[in-house]
């Protein structure tokens, strides 16, 4: 296994007995879950993984995520104020709410789920979202004052990718100040529940057949 990204590489990222699922770079299928037997560290960049069995399910460029050290997230009552990136970058497997915060002045979405494994090396397949009970107001600027998605559920743009999010839940959250209409981008997305959003001007949006 390698480290990809040469920000965050070095540090013990398995131990024995941990589930490891081997998901496919272009779809971000999880095709194979392994069990680490054995782990040895050769330098920063590369580790040596042995498996109990199934090593031979293994494909070429297979991403490993591992599922032993994924959370479930919650993310309560706090600020994000201010921040010239997104509110939320949300990646994990498990279960994951945010809810009731304030997002005040942020530049991008206040929820980013962004389906790739290829660049930036920093979002994979999420599974169980709830957005709710948010404040979200006098952002959504955009890095370049162009304007910015709301909400960013993006799969990626190969169209091999299958469903990144099995569910998202969005209720109850506030939007104002933040431009003359919005749009939040569901892609990905098995089942959305959209329920009692107050937007302050008109939304639009955008799905995978758009």
């Amino acid at each position: 296994a390698r480290f990809m990204h040469s920000q965050a590489r070095g540090f013990q990222a398995f131990a024995v007995g941990d589930m490891v699922a081997c998901v496919d770079e272009v779809s971000l299928e999880r095709y194979a879950y392994l069990t680490v037997k054995s782990f040895a560290k050769l330098n920063d960049k590369d580790i040596l993984l042995e498996f109990t069995c199934g090593a031979e399910k293994i494909r070429e460029n297979t991403v490993f995520e591992n599922i032993s050290w994924s959370p479930e997230v919650l993310i309560e009552n706090n600020y994000f104020g201010y921040n010239a990136a997104r509110g939320v970058l949300c990646s994990t497997p498990k279960k994951a709410v945010i809810k009731n915060n304030v997002f005040r002045g942020n530049c991008s979405s206040a929820l980013s789920c962004d389906g790739e494994v290829g660049d930036w090396y920093e979002s994979g397949v999420c599974s169980d979202i709830e957005f709710s009970g948010n404040l979200i107001e006098n952002g959504l600027y955009g890095a370049w004052g162009t304007g910015a998605e709301a909400i960013n559920l993006n799969p990626g743009a190969d169209e091999k990718r299958i469903s990144q999010t099995q569910k998202f839940t969005f209720k109850d959250n506030i939007f104002k100040n933040c431009g003359k209409e919005y749009s939040c981008r569901i892609g990905g997305v098995k089942e959305f529940v959209n329920e009692n959003n107050n937007f302050d001007a008109p939304v639009k949006y955008i799905t995978d057949k758009q």
